[in-house]
């Protein structure tokens, strides 16, 4: 099965690659006002690492694996939720966001850490 691009995918897709590369204030501008009072670039720094801190080596790959476009906790101008898979050598893990309109753009609204 294959994903279709929107741009609430690749929105999503930058935020986890941004993440992959230890670029965290690059990942920090991808969040909606709301999500960066809970998310300085250091708290996403924390919660990677957390989610990352039983492998040894980095992430080297990032994958869309599953978008929604309704759901029940779906929310007034959220535009699409992405499942991203992070893996690499013998892991796997994900984040899964929800992207919302604020103000025209497209911006991460949660974050969800980890495999379910």
């Amino acid at each position: 099965m294959s994903i279709i691009e929107t741009e609430y995918v690749d929105v999503a897709r930058r935020f986890a690659n941004a993440l992959m590369e230890c670029k965290f204030d690059e990942a920090c501008a991808f969040l909606s006002a709301e999500c960066q009072i809970k998310y300085s670039a250091d708290a996403l720094r924390h919660h990677y690492n957390e989610m990352l801190d039983y492998v040894a080596q980095p992430v080297t790959e990032i994958e869309v694996i599953e978008t929604l476009d309704a759901w029940p906790a779906k929310q007034l101008g959220d535009i699409g939720w992405v499942y991203v898979s992070m893996s690499g050598n013998g892991f796997a893990e994900a984040v899964a966001v929800v992207v919302q309109s604020e103000n025209s753009v497209l911006k991460v609204r949660s974050i969800e850490w980890g495999r379910p």
